[in-house]
């Protein structure tokens, strides 16, 4: 009994010493805190460069490790909670997601007034998509956020109106506030009659509807070019380049081995669209550094395979 009883004094004035179990589990949570920030950062910084967080997560945390930052171990708790798993992964971003929008929808709720600026798109599936951006105000300062991607049945004026609203009730935004739209152009969003401005004019008479300036200058260069015989026929020439290398893995091969000898860089002709706004500028760049190279491969395949195409 006298031996138990000394322990148990030593362990008294030792507990005294270093704050007791209550400090040691404070400390362990502490860790444990500050390793699973670490984590945090790490798939927030995975997800900002639009990384495949899934496959590279785990490697990450590894090399974080491996370059000194050891106390991520202190995300491994037992055998079960080691916060590495997919299930982890995606409940991470979705509280990521969660707290950056809630930033966003707060400036939002403040903000005096605040316009939005909205198009479709179609995804892989091939699913309708409508894609929201928000200007809004604060301390006098103008600022763009991106906002929501949604679903959207299909691509009819009322629809896109409709669910607009929907996520304005849903953010508890006031649409009395909402001064502006900026969109693309089409009759569907910015028609007299049925568009998704004209619907929206309804709820919020001083709505004011812009028609992108970037889609605008695109439009009119697209169509102003078209109108010259020359640049038309420049623009058919580069379109047929660029098929005539994509579409085959033999010429491509053939071109580069040319570049290499010619010691032009190594580039890929690339296709101008007139929906892509920088794509002609790239196009005619790749081909104005490599000229001397297509040249001499479209006069080897015309001179050596018979091809009457080059």
């Amino acid at each position: 009994c006298h031996v138990t009883a000394a322990k148990m004094e030593a362990t008294l004035v030792s507990s005294r010493k270093d704050g007791g179990i209550e400090k040691a589990f404070d400390r362990v949570v502490s860790a444990e805190r500050r390793a699973f920030i670490g984590g945090l950062k790490c798939m927030y910084f995975l997800n900002k460069r639009e990384i495949a967080h899934t496959t590279n997560f785990l490697p990450l945390i590894e090399l974080c490790k491996s370059l000194g930052a050891t106390y991520l171990e202190d995300m491994n708790i037992g055998r079960n909670a080691k916060y590495t798993s997919e299930r982890f992964m995606q409940e991470s971003i979705q509280a990521l997601a969660e707290i950056i929008s809630q930033d966003i929808v707060q400036s939002l709720q403040a903000s005096l007034f605040f316009s939005l600026c909205i198009d479709e798109t179609t995804d892989v599936s091939v699913t309708k998509q409508l894609i929201i951006y928000a200007r809004y105000l604060v301390h006098g300062e103008v600022k763009t956020s991106f906002l929501q991607i949604c679903e959207l049945i299909d691509g009819k004026a009322e629809t896109i109106a409709s669910k607009v609203c929907q996520i304005c009730d849903e953010l508890q935004l006031d649409l009395q506030k909402l001064c502006g739209l900026g969109s693309d152009g089409a009759s569907v969003m910015l028609g007299v009659r049925g568009g998704v401005s004209t619907i929206l004019k309804q709820q919020t008479p001083f709505l004011v509807a812009n028609h992108c300036i970037a889609h605008r200058l695109a439009l009119a260069c697209g169509q102003a070019a078209n109108e010259i015989p020359y640049l038309k026929r420049f623009k058919d020439i580069l379109d047929q380049l660029y098929r005539y290398y994509e579409n085959s893995a033999v010429r491509t091969a053939g071109l580069r081995a040319i570049q290499e000898v010619l010691n032009d860089p190594h580039l890929k002709l690339t296709q101008a669209k007139d929906v892509r706004w920088l794509s002609h500028e790239k196009a005619v760049g790749n081909l104005r550094k490599c000229f001397t190279s297509v040249i001499t491969s479209l006069e080897r395949e015309a001179e050596e395979r018979n091809c009457a195409q080059a």
